[in-house]
């Protein structure tokens, strides 16, 4: 349901007062998407399976092939940028495949699902906390902000405004790295 008038009590869009329900797409429902193929390819191995949802650019294509699909869709991304952006993903994909010595693209199909096990599998040893490239940092705060304001106060502030991360309040969360604003100053490291 794309949302709801509140005004005039009507679902949206509106068609003379009545709606559907419609799909969803774009990059927010590309972690279901992921999560769908991978169980999908590891319960009918052998399947071919099209996997889309959410694919913007050619690593989000590569990150469905390796999750178990055979080939991949794209929609919302050619309405935003029309139908070069078909260039870019082949492209990319095609110098991705190149610079791991790949010679087909069947060669990622499944590739990950050996390593997805169920969570209690997981080892409770591995640990993660978070850290920064001061090079990149803009000392936009947001990853204080966000960090503060979920009850870990994992990260501070030094008086030039760079992030100071308090490693025993850290859980690795990865929180600060999904919201920093630049991408690939905020990560996780292993302290293991």
């Amino acid at each position: 349901l794309a949302g709801i008038d509140i005004e005039h009590l009507e679902p949206l869009p509106s068609v003379e007062g009545y709606s559907a329900f419609g799909g969803y797409a774009g990059p927010g429902i590309k972690p279901v998407g992921l999560r769908c193929v991978a169980e999908i390819a590891q319960a009918l191995p052998g399947v071919p399976i099209a996997g889309c949802g959410g694919i913007e650019n050619w690593r989000d294509a590569v990150e469905y092939l390796c999750a178990g699909a055979w080939v991949t869709q794209i929609y919302t991304v050619v309405m935003e940028k029309g139908f070069d952006v078909i260039k870019e993903l082949t492209a990319g994909l095609a110098t991705y495949l190149l610079n791991k010595g790949f010679q087909r693209v069947s060669q990622l199909t499944g590739a990950i699902l050996p390593k997805l096990i169920d969570h209690g599998a997981l080892s409770l040893e591995y640990k993660v906390k978070a850290s920064y490239h001061p090079d990149l940092c803009t000392r936009c705060g947001q990853c204080f902000i966000a960090c503060e304001d979920t009850g870990f106060q994992a990260i501070r502030l030094d008086e030039q405004g760079y992030p100071r991360i308090v490693e025993e309040n850290c859980d690795g969360c990865g929180l600060c790295v999904e919201l920093c604003l630049v991408k690939g100053c905020m990560y996780l490291s292993n302290l293991v």
